[in-house]
C-alpha cells in the first residue's frame, strides 16, 4: 500500500535575504544614445568594484539593450566581463546581424 503524502503547504515568516538581483543598477545617463551611435564592432568598458557589481551591471545592460532591441530589431549586442589594466568590469559590444 502506497501512503499518503501531506500535500498541504505551510506558511512561514521567513525575511527575505537580501540579494543583488534585488539592488537597482544604475547606468550612465546617456547610454540609449550610446546605443544608437554604436557601429557594429564597437565596444565600450564600464568599471565595476567586485564580482557581485558586474553581475548586477551586466544584468541591467541586458535589460536596457532588450527594451532597446524591441524598437530596433537590427541592433544586436554581446555582453562580457572583463579585466582591463588594474581595473575589472563589464565590456558592451555591438555586434553583427547576420540576417541583414
Amino acid at each position: 500500500m502506497t501512503a499518503k503524502k501531506d500535500t498541504t503547504l505551510k506558511l512561514e515568516d521567513v525575511p527575505l535575504k537580501r540579494d543583488w538581483r534585488l539592488q537597482r543598477e544604475s547606468l550612465p545617463e546617456n547610454i540609449e544614445k550610446t546605443f544608437t551611435q554604436m557601429e557594429v564592432g564597437q565596444s565600450f568598458f564600464l568599471v565595476t568594484t567586485d564580482d557581485d557589481h558586474s553581475n548586477r551591471k551586466v544584468s541591467a545592460l541586458r535589460s536596457r539593450a532588450l527594451r532597446y532591441q524591441e524598437n530596433n530589431p537590427d541592433f544586436l549586442f554581446s555582453i562580457r566581463k572583463e579585466s582591463k589594466g588594474d581595473d575589472r568590469g563589464v565590456r558592451f559590444y555591438r555586434i553583427s546581424n547576420e540576417n541583414n
